[in-house]
């Protein structure tokens, strides 16, 4: 259930004119933000990084089609580790899990959440996926399924079917439900804007927040669906997940709503070329300068190694990191590199 609020009470016309919209079941973190403008189908407002109209998609279409592109490497490979994940061998401990690209497991107070889930080899539209799966979707019994939003490399609908576990539940950005639901009719699906808190029915707090992105499945479904960030809280830990995101101030405003973020889980990848992506995904700098705005306490970088999405060389993303942690003389500890399957577990 939403509820939309006109921007102003002159308007005339619900379909020409924005509106707010949220979970009016849902407490917020930031009370005084009336919800996410919403617009003829379509959400609009701050950290929106792709129009609506076709210059957009046609911008991406001509550079993801052109033969010319300027790739370095030409042949595509990856230099990532993968390790067998076995969830039952680390279910007794609490764990974060990168299991590729930006799909991550967290085991907290004995329940299992999986974000941004892809876990099969499917041929998209940027190629298949360049290493072994670390486990197969099968294999994996969730209690809780979030999304960032639905892009298809961040959200794979065959993953989604095949996860095990007798009642799922999915916390999502506004509008995402329909097509969960579609999929699984057996997940209960909640949704929420930016700065909502999901009810969670358990110790673990859940808060959407945003992120400088967009959203998309198809050709005319432009941000029809929300996207975001996600703070994951117990008594014990505090983790955020970035999902999708250029760099932009919303960092700076989560740092100060949150006190002591213990992880920080940060995109480094897809970057290249600039004029494409700069609004859509961090350089591994721009990852790093978000960190510090968190002032989170260790930073695991994702998005990387997984799927050749852009220009810039596979193994690249990692290099750049390494070089901007030396040059600002960053401890080595605030940075956990993991290989995809390998469990950190949560101090």
């Amino acid at each position: 259930m939403l509820i939309v609020l006109p921007l102003c009470h002159g308007c005339a016309g619900m379909s020409t004119n924005p509106v707010f919209s949220s979970n009016p079941n849902l407490p917020s973190v930031k009370p005084e933000y009336p919800g996410n403008p919403y617009k003829n189908g379509r959400f609009v407002g701050p950290y929106r990084s792709v129009d609506n109209g076709r210059e957009s998609t046609w911008n991406y279409a001509t550079w993801k089609l052109n033969p010319y592109r300027k790739r370095v490497p030409t042949e595509t490979s990856s230099d990532t580790p993968v390790v067998t994940y076995d969830q039952k061998a680390h279910d007794h401990k609490p764990h974060i899990v990168w299991l590729g690209h930006a799909t991550i497991l967290l085991r907290l107070n004995d329940r299992s959440i999986l974000v941004d889930p892809i876990l099969n080899t499917p041929r998209l539209f940027h190629g298949s996926r360049l290493g072994r799966l670390p486990v197969s979707p099968n294999r994996l019994s969730i209690d809780f399924l979030l999304a960032t939003h639905a892009h298809r490399d961040h959200l794979d609908k065959q993953t989604v079917k095949q996860l095990s576990g007798s009642s799922i539940k999915a916390f999502t950005p506004l509008k995402m439900g329909k097509l969960l639901r579609h999929w699984r009719p057996d997940i209960s699906v909640q949704e929420a804007g930016w700065y909502q808190t999901f009810n969670t029915e358990s110790d673990i707090s859940i808060t959407l927040l945003p992120a400088y992105h967009w959203s998309r499945r198809n050709l005319f479904d432009t941000n029809a669906v929300l996207w975001g960030s996600y703070m994951i809280r117990t008594n014990e830990v505090t983790i955020f997940i970035a999902g999708d995101t250029g760099y932009a101030d919303h960092f700076k405003e989560i740092g100060k709503l949150f006190d002591n973020i213990d992880y920080a889980i940060l995109p480094i990848g897809s970057y290249e070329p600039d004029h494409i992506h700069r609004n859509s995904h961090m350089t591994p700098e721009e990852a790093l300068q978000a960190f510090e705005d968190l002032q989170a306490t260790t930073m695991i970088p994702v998005h990387y190694g997984t799927f050749d999405l852009s220009d810039e060389p596979i193994d690249e993303p990692l290099q750049r990191l390494a070089r901007e942690i030396d040059r600002k003389a960053i401890p080595a500890s605030s940075v956990a590199t993991l290989a995809i399957g390998e469990a950190h577990y949560l101090r």
